[in-house]
């Protein structure tokens, strides 16, 4: 009897451990259910968003008036009027190279050439009175034409010994030393205005059709990596380079702040197109099933397919629906390989 109690003792215990061991499994398996009936998925509300069709190009930065001053004499400098960095008006005397020789030569000839003219002042009276002959009366004109030639020849040269600013702007960093001896054609300084610059660049000559004056373009140097500073196109050129196959373009910048220096490498942007309330979506949120293009909107935590109509490609990684989404839905952007149409998901 002792025994027979143990034994049904025994097998109610293993009953009770089953019974503990399939209600565990049960438990798993309807966990294990839930996750793959609602699998986890990134989501992302639909609004509308501007986007620019652009072209791309490169350009060196250039002033409108910007030049670097040569010598147009030879001989050594004698003053040096400015300092490096200084923003000189239009006229101002720079550097003067030896000029007191030629100072000297002008006020002799300014005074010879007066004297000539009182000659021939004289001359023309004498001859209305007959009392001189027409040949002493054209020597006196001959002389006074060429003695005012002469000044005018050293006006010139003196012109060039003392070089003045031909327009108003920033002087360059000036090597230049007093008492150095330059030649004709050496560089003296760089003068440059800062306030408007702008950018030649090229774009292939297929968009010719494309482009057009005003459009705007968008610049972008190392320099200011967070900053897009936008201009305008000011001129396109009236020939197609034949060795390029492209057209050349120039865009006007306003540059108050000076952050715009000369020869400076940018990257341009030509807006040919403004679009506005556009929906652009990530392309990895279009499915695409033979010719069906569709993505997955989310109601009431359901999943359901929703035909798009797909427009340009933005970028290497967005797309634009054109037809088939609305504002404020909210769509599937992650996880749609793991989706059927009506799936409950967890967001």
């Amino acid at each position: 009897m002792k025994k027979r109690l143990q034994a049904v003792i025994s097998i109610i215990i293993i009953l009770i451990f089953i019974a503990i061991v399939l209600l565990m499994w049960h438990q798993a398996s309807e966990q294990k259910s839930i996750r793959i009936t609602k699998p986890h998925v990134a989501t992302m509300t639909v609004k509308t968003q501007s986007h620019d069709n652009t072209i791309n190009a490169l350009g060196h930065i250039e002033s409108v008036n910007g030049i670097t001053i040569k010598s147009n004499v030879a001989g050594p400098i004698t003053k040096i009027n400015v300092t490096s960095g200084e923003y000189v008006t239009k006229g101002q005397t720079l550097i003067e190279i030896n000029p007191d020789a030629l100072k000297a030569n002008l006020a002799y000839y300014q005074a010879q050439t007066q004297l000539d003219k009182l000659n021939l002042t004289r001359y023309q009276s004498l001859y209305k009175q007959a009392a001189t002959s027409k040949a002493e009366l054209d020597t006196a004109q001959a002389t006074y034409q060429k003695d005012l030639a002469e000044e005018k020849l050293i006006q010139s040269e003196l012109n060039d010994a003392i070089i003045h600013a031909p327009f108003s702007g920033n002087v360059g960093i000036i090597s230049a030393k007093v008492g150095q001896y330059v030649s004709a054609g050496d560089d003296l300084l760089s003068l440059q205005t800062f306030d408007p610059v702008y950018v030649d660049f090229s774009i292939p000559s297929k968009y010719q059709a494309a482009l057009q004056l005003k459009q705007k373009v968008e610049l972008a140097i190392d320099a200011y990596p967070d900053k897009i500073f936008t201009g305008y196109v000011s001129a396109i050129n009236n020939q197609i380079n034949p060795d390029s196959n492209s057209i050349l373009v120039r865009a006007n910048f306003s540059n108050k702040d000076k952050e715009l220096l000369p020869g400076d490498l940018a990257n341009i942007n030509l807006v040919t197109k403004e679009q506005k309330n556009l929906v652009i979506v990530p392309s990895q949120a279009v499915v695409y099933d033979g010719t069906k293009t569709y993505v997955y909107k989310i109601v009431d935590d359901k999943a359901y397919e929703q035909p798009v109509t797909l427009g340009n490609q933005v970028g290497d990684n967005e797309v634009i629906l054109t037809n088939g989404i609305h504002l404020k839905d909210i769509i599937v952007i992650a996880g749609t390989n793991k989706l059927r149409n009506g799936i409950n998901v967890s967001i």
